[in-house]
Parts: C-alpha cells; sequence; structure tokens
C-alpha cells in the first residue's frame, strides 16, 4: 500500500523508546504485581515467583516466535500479518479478529479498574464518603485519556513511560527496603506445605502468563515507525526481558515480605493492594496512598495503551477493506470514528449501557473490578486464539524452512504451542464463568466471521463502481 503524502508523515518516526512504552503500558506490571499474586495464592502453593517463572519460558517462547518469523519474511511481525503469510488471507484476517476483540475487551477492562483505584484512593484519604461514585470516577479516568489521546503519538508514549517508570522505580525502592529489613527476632509466619496438584499449578501458571497479554501492541504502531522490523522486535524482546525480571523477582519480594512479618500467604490472598500493604508495613502508613497511586497511574497508562492499540489495530483491518489509507492518515469520518478519541467516547457509551439498562435486562457484571476481571478474561482468550495461530504458522514456516532453522527452534514452537493449548484449556475447564468468558469470545469471532465475509463481497461487487 503505498503512503500518502500527508502531514502526520513529516513528525518524526517513533523510535524503541516509544515502542517499548506502548507495550509496557499495555502489561501494565505495576497493576499486576498489586493484584495478581493474591489470586494465585488460592490456586496453588507453590512459589509465586517459580509460577511467574514458567509463566516467562511460556511468553517468551512465543515472543521468539513473533521475532523468528519475522525474520524469515522481513516483515514487522503483526500477529495478523504474520499469520496471513503463512497460513492464507482468511486465517490471518481471523487472527486479526482475535487481536482485535483482546484490545476491546482490555479497553474497556482497564478503564473499570482504573476508576476502581481512585475510588479507593477517594475512600482511604475522606473515609466519611460513600462510595456511590464510581460512574462519575469513571468518566473522569477516560475525560483524562481522551485529552491525552489528542496529542501527538509520540508525547503519548512518553507520558505513559513517565507514568510506568515512575511506579518501576517506587517498586525498586520497596523491595530494597524489605530486603534489607534488619531481623527483629520475631517467629516467621508458618507455611503449611500442601501436595502439589498439577491442576492448580497449570491454572496459577494461566493467571501468570496472562499477565503479559498484549506485550506485542508496540505491533501496531508500525506505520509509525517506518516499518522498522528491527525496532519492533527490540522493543518486543525488551518488553518481555523487562516485565520478565520485574515480575518475577518483585513477587519473590512480596512473598518473603509477607511471610516474614504480614501474616504469611493467608495474609496475601486477603490483600487488596499487596504492594500498598508492604509499604505500609515496611515505609509507613503515609507511602500506602502512594503505592495506591502507583497503582491508579499504571492502570491508567494500561487504559490509554489499550485504546491506543485498539484503534490501530481496528484501521488498519478496515483499510484493508475499504483501500482508502485516509482512514490511517485522513481526515474523513472514519478516520475519527476510529481514532482513539472516538474510540473512548464509544467505551463510556458502552459502560453506560452495561450500568443502567443491562441489570434489568439480564444478570451481568457489577462494580469496576468485576467488569475487569470478566472482560479481561474474554480478551485473554481472544489474544490466546491469535497467539496460537502465530504458533502454528511458527511451525508451518519453520519446517519449510527446516534447511536453515534449528531443531531446538522447532522445540520452542512446540512448547509455545501446547503451552497456549493448555491455558485455553484450563480457562474453559477449570472455572465456570472462563467459560462463560470463552463463550462471549466465541460469539465474538463468530459475529466478526461474518462480517469479514461480508465486507469481502461488498468489495468484490462495489468496489469498481
Amino acid at each position: 500500500m503505498s503512503v500518502p503524502s500527508e502531514p502526520e508523515y513529516t513528525n518524526r518516526k517513533l523510535g524503541l523508546i516509544e515502542l517499548l512504552a506502548l507495550s509496557l503500558a499495555f502489561i501494565s506490571p505495576t497493576v499486576v504485581l498489586c493484584a495478581n499474586g493474591q489470586a494465585l495464592v488460592g490456586l496453588t502453593h507453590t512459589a509465586l515467583w517459580k509460577i511467574y517463572g514458567v509463566g516467562w519460558i511460556g511468553i517468551s517462547s512465543i515472543a521468539y516466535s513473533f521475532g523468528r518469523l519475522a525474520s524469515l519474511d522481513g516483515h514487522i511481525g503483526m500477529a495478523d500479518v504474520t499469520v496471513e503469510r503463512i497460513l492464507g488471507k482468511r486465517v490471518g484476517r481471523f487472527a486479526s479478529l482475535a487481536l482485535l476483540g483482546a484490545y476491546i475487551s482490555f479497553s474497556w477492562a482497564n478503564p473499570n479498574v482504573t476508576a476502581t483505584f481512585l475510588s479507593d484512593i477517594v475512600h482511604t484519604l475522606y473515609p466519611d464518603m460513600r462510595n456511590t461514585y464510581f460512574f462519575l470516577f469513571f468518566v473522569i479516568v477516560l475525560f483524562v485519556s481522551a485529552i491525552i489521546l489528542c496529542a501527538q503519538t509520540a508525547s503519548i508514549m512518553h507520558v505513559l513511560l513517565a507514568i510506568e517508570g515512575a511506579g518501576i522505580i517506587l517498586i525498586i525502592y520497596l523491595c530494597t527496603v524489605v530486603l534489607m529489613q534488619p531481623d527483629t527476632g520475631l517467629p516467621q509466619a508458618v507455611v503449611m506445605y500442601e501436595p502439589i496438584r498439577m491442576s492448580s499449578v497449570l491454572s496459577g501458571v494461566v493467571i501468570a502468563f496472562l499477565s503479559w497479554a498484549g506485550f506485542e501492541s508496540c505491533m501496531t504502531l508500525s506505520s509509525e515507525n517506518g516499518h522498522s522490523p528491527r525496532l519492533m522486535h527490540q522493543a518486543l524482546t525488551a518488553s518481555v526481558i523487562i516485565s520478565g525480571i520485574m515480575f518475577v523477582g518483585v513477587m519473590a519480594v512480596i512473598q518473603y515480605g509477607f511471610e516474614r512479618h504480614l501474616g504469611g500467604l493467608s495474609a496475601l490472598a486477603m490483600s487488596s493492594n499487596a504492594l500498598a500493604d508492604l509499604a505500609r508495613h515496611y515505609i509507613g502508613g503515609w507511602s500506602t496512598v502512594v503505592f495506591e497511586f502507583a497503582a491508579l497511574g499504571s492502570a491508567f497508562a494500561g487504559t490509554v495503551a489499550a485504546i491506543t492499540a485498539c484503534s490501530n489495530l481496528l484501521r488498519h483491518i478496515v483499510t484493508g477493506y475499504v483501500n482508502d489509507a485516509s482512514i490511517l492518515h485522513g481526515k474523513g469520518i472514519l478516520y475519527y470514528i476510529f481514532s482513539p478519541v472516538g474510540i473512548t467516547f464509544s467505551i463510556l457509551f458502552q459502560q453506560y449501557i452495561l450500568v443502567d439498562v443491562m441489570p434489568g435486562i439480564m444478570k451481568s457484571p457489577s462494580g469496576g473490578m468485576d467488569v475487569y476481571a470478566f472482560f479481561g478474561t474474554v480478551g485473554a482468550i481472544c489474544i490466546m486464539i491469535s497467539y496460537l495461530l502465530v504458533q502454528i504458522s511458527a511451525l508451518v514456516a519453520f519446517y519449510k524452512h527446516r534447511k536453515i532453522i534449528g531443531w531446538w527452534e522447532i522445540l520452542i514452537a512446540f512448547f509455545g504451542l501446547g503451552f497456549i493449548a493448555a491455558a485455553l484449556f484450563s480457562c474453559i475447564c477449570y472455572d465456570g464463568r472462563a467459560a462463560v468468558c470463552a463463550l462471549l469470545a466465541g460469539l465474538w469471532m463468530a459475529c466478526g466471521a461474518m462480517v469479514f465475509i461480508l465486507m469481502t463481497w461488498w468489495k468484490s461487487n462495489f468496489s469498481s463502481l
């Protein structure tokens, strides 16, 4: 597709830092470290850092497939482009549909958890205030998001990096304080070890693995960095390495800190914000609000990143059908509808429907964390479908290029494929609500496939008019 000479192309191209910022913000490591350890404690008695270590290995195998496939064909490595080149256009569109479903789900889930953190902070500062203003907090989150999303892409990425960078610095400081805390001679919490069950370990690994969901989102900025495969792969690798070190290392510190002075894993399971509780004990009560703000900032960065990635992918998909580059860089009506600000307003409308209309019709998720968990699971299932197709593409491509591909690379692809298949199986079979989310994800894929068929028919019959 030829690149139009629009004014937007006069801006400087995005570099490694900006690309890395989107993936890190989408992963939202501070939010993961605040909340995900509690879920793991309820599932498995294996050390948290070991569970995340296995998840890190699994996501690394998928990231390797992304990068290796791109190096074979010399393209940027987007999931739908990769699958389309190897398995065909129809399967590639199916992969893009799954990825779009994930980004839409996260674009809806993240503002809810951000509004929840904002509500918690207000309640902490003003305990007597009734917690009845959630939708107002939701509107505030999206309003601020819309203001930031009006800026240039590079400026948005710098804001996201600054927010996540501040959270990472605070976490490093907290971990240092916890590890340097002198031994007070108090008895440590008694840890009750139980037999390890593979089903619970698998469920825990799935939660850990899904903490990296969206690590490939930097690929959606390909048109804004001059389609540079090298920078894309560097950003992808850096996001996996940085987040992996944080997840494994900080989860070990969190478990150590709770077991040493805060009552052990049972206390961790009851915590609403693990980092804030650690800070309260090891640093001081004043630091609780600081780490609540860190979680709020990370969730907000994840909101902006999800909306940005959703907009970029949606415009990329639609442009392929109407052959109109103005959707990507023009000023037509579709450009504004599919812009980040346009998507932000659509999210606000959908939230209003969910809060005020749906409860009177059917039982739907209520409350910010409930909505976040529900649609986050839907998005995770969609994104796993996309990753599954990437792994299948990797196996096919590695077999075709077996003269230049090492046998160990084929084993990595097999491991990634098995990892994704086990994660999908666990989501559907080990949790009743996850099965409902899987059904919703399946309906999205079916309806999207029908829309693709209609758009293809429209293009073939009316493109010549």
